[in-house]
């Protein structure tokens, strides 16, 4: 998990640097990362409870909140940095009018995640 949420966020920057069509071409370990993150956790989380746990159907319900809450605040949070990054003139920024900076708030958020997986002991 630790090396996915690296190599997907780390991926995402180069639209930040470059308009340049080629990076599409190096994708495929960002995607293959994107996979991972989004299929890996449901069966840490899973591990995480005990064997002979009746809390799995209420923890299945959380995760499921928490990934709804992800897809609410996510994007307002990506057009938030639209509107601040729109009128400024650095990396993408000018090009994209702004758009480029969704990239950057998913690297952020990616990266923020990092320390609730350090205290995981899978």
């Amino acid at each position: 998990m630790n090396v996915a949420v690296w190599v997907f966020a780390v991926g995402l920057l180069p639209p930040l640097f470059t308009t340049d069509t080629v990076y599409v071409a190096a994708i495929v370990p960002v995607a293959f990362a994107a996979v991972v993150l989004m299929t890996l956790p449901y069966v840490m989380l899973m591990t995480l409870l005990p064997a002979q746990s009746r809390a799995h159907g209420a923890a299945a319900g959380l995760f499921g909140l928490s990934r709804g809450v992800g897809v609410l605040v996510g994007p307002l949070l990506a057009g938030l940095a639209i509107e601040v990054m729109r009128s400024f003139d650095v990396l993408t920024l000018a090009d994209s009018k702004g758009y480029s900076s969704i990239f950057a708030v998913s690297a952020v958020l990616l990266l923020a995640s990092l320390p609730f997986l350090r205290n995981l002991d899978i």
